[in-house]
């Protein structure tokens, strides 16, 4: 639980697990985010994806066997 007045600092990718119920666009998340009452001090997003496993798993393929 966040505490009042908290701050969150996340950094990483918006990558959805295979069985996610909900996979918001980055769009989409920055919206539920301010609806649930955060404010979004600071908001970006790469223009290149990351890969943040595995050098060669990069846009969430992963890798082929």
């Amino acid at each position: 639980m966040l505490d009042t007045n908290g701050v969150w600092v996340n950094c990483g990718p918006v990558q959805w697990h295979p069985c996610a119920l909900l996979r918001p666009t980055v769009e989409q998340l920055k919206d539920m985010l301010q609806v649930a009452g955060f404010e979004l001090i600071s908001w970006s997003v790469a223009d290149e994806a990351v890969a943040y496993r595995h050098p060669d798993d990069v846009g969430g393929k992963g890798l082929e066997a």
